[in-house]
């Protein structure tokens, strides 16, 4: 298996991006099945989306911090 190496902030930044397109899957699948519920749905996985990405945003801080030291 290769190796990829990247700075926090591409990591950070690809991270972000891929919220992105994560939350407009989830519209246009749940879209599919039942529009009403669709909304509702994604909403709720987005808020959970968003939980997650905040701690990983302070977990990068962290190391950041932690490598200026």
């Amino acid at each position: 298996m290769e190796e990829v190496v990247c700075t926090l902030r591409e990591f950070k930044e690809a991270t972000e991006k891929a919220q992105v397109v994560f939350r407009h899957l989830v519209n246009v699948f749940f879209m599919l099945d039942n529009p009403a519920r669709a909304r509702l749905k994604a909403d709720n996985m987005w808020d959970q989306i968003m939980e997650d990405a905040a701690l990983i945003d302070d977990r990068l801080d962290e190391w950041a911090d932690a490598a200026k030291e």
